[in-house]
């Protein structure tokens, strides 16, 4: 099978969904499929080749179509590079009639099907315009990441039997590839050794909404103050980010407690993440976090085999169980703290819980994921005839 995975993002890129992208084209061609990833070509302050950065096989190629690149002058030069990218996908697809086509793009989706090449969209976000409203109706088949998505979908009057609810997922030979031994991890990364350290990966902020980092702090804080040996990680914030988070440090947490690694390469996730205690997701109760997303921080946590301690929203409880991790009610910092506690009290109780969540990990890898959607493009009549 021939497929055509069109993703109008810059590549590489620090934000999680080129983590996805990458992935998902490294699983569908070790499944059999030939392959062809098409972005955009626009300025990038990130210079690595994306195989290496995202440590993935060369086993598909990346296609860098014309742009003009506006983005950075904000909506008006959004849409204006859609416009051209557009452009860009219609030509693309005009010469690609014997390829399936995949996108994130609502647009891609569109221009896709009006071309006479049937699509699969998959959708990572609750947007309504018109151009999400004619993906859903004409793309051969959608993929959703969430029970909330999909309901949105079931709201807007599509067929069930035309959406595929898919969680994202996470490389696990990646993850086992890697030490399990937190003293020689935090040896290499320069963390301290005799301290309790509660890690969180990701950024400070996204979409211009919290993540919760400044409740761990907080959280963390209450437990310095019982006089717990313990210290905060927090990996993956953007350049401009860091200031702001090494104030909250120092006004929040004692001197030297709190370490804010910056970004760091994709193939030097698992080693921060299994250098850590206890991992933490404090998403706060917004319909987006509660309902909607998938993040890739919560598989990965579970291939590290870490404890997990989360805010308690449905979006986490479709993967989770009370087996598997500590949930505290979302926006309750003592909660939190206490969670932290406990986690740092009872090693055995933790470690069960990051035992299980490990196995269940295994129901959510990218090669499986990419398995199903191939089964169901081969299912559909208009792949097929």
């Amino acid at each position: 099978m021939k497929l055509l995975y069109i993703a109008n993002i810059r590549l590489p890129t620090e934000k999680a969904h080129g983590i996805q992208i990458m992935k998902m084209c490294e699983a569908f061609a070790d499944l059999g499929s030939e392959v062809t990833l098409v972005v955009p070509k626009r300025l990038n302050a990130i210079k690595d080749d994306p195989f290496e950065y995202y440590s993935v096989k060369r086993n598909f190629k990346i296609e860098y179509v014309p742009t003009v690149d506006l983005i950075r002058f904000g909506r008006f030069g959004f849409w204006i590079q859609q416009f051209f990218f557009g452009l860009a996908v219609a030509l693309k697809v005009l010469r690609s009639r014997e390829s399936v086509v995949y996108t994130r793009d609502a647009s891609a989706a569109v221009i896709s099907d009006f071309f006479g090449l049937s699509a699969l969209w998959e959708v990572h976000t609750d947007q309504r315009n018109f151009l999400t409203a004619a993906a859903a109706r004409w793309s051969a088949a959608i993929v959703v990441i969430s029970r909330g998505l999909y309901d949105r979908m079931i709201s807007m009057g599509i067929d069930e039997n035309k959406i595929k609810l898919l969680h994202d997922g996470v490389d696990l030979d990646f993850f086992d590839s890697v030490s399990d031994d937190k003293a020689e991890l935090r040896k290499e990364l320069g963390l301290p050794m005799d301290r309790f350290l509660v890690g969180y990966v990701g950024k400070y902020k996204t979409m211009g909404e919290t993540k919760g980092v400044e409740g761990i702090i907080d959280a963390v804080a209450m437990c310095q103050a019982r006089k717990a040996a313990i210290d905060f990680v927090i990996v993956g914030a953007n350049q401009d980010e860091i200031s702001e988070i090494n104030g909250l440090f120092s006004s929040g947490l004692a001197a030297g407690s709190g370490h804010c690694l910056g970004h760091v390469p994709v193939s030097r996730i698992p080693e921060h993440l299994k250098a850590m205690d206890v991992l933490i997701m404090n998403y706060p109760n917004s319909p987006h976090y509660a309902h909607i997303m998938s993040p890739l921080k919560l598989f990965e946590y579970m291939a590290s085999r870490r404890p997990i301690v989360s805010s308690d929203l449905p979006s986490i409880r479709e993967i989770l169980s009370d087996a598997d991790c500590l949930f505290v009610p979302p926006d309750n910092v003592a909660a939190l703290s206490q969670a932290i506690m406990s986690s740092m009290g009872n090693g055995p109780e933790s470690q069960r819980r990051a035992v299980n969540s490990y196995d269940k990990v295994r129901l959510f890898t990218w090669r499986s994921r990419a398995q199903k959607i191939i089964e169901a493009i081969h299912s559909l009549s208009c792949f097929t005839a």
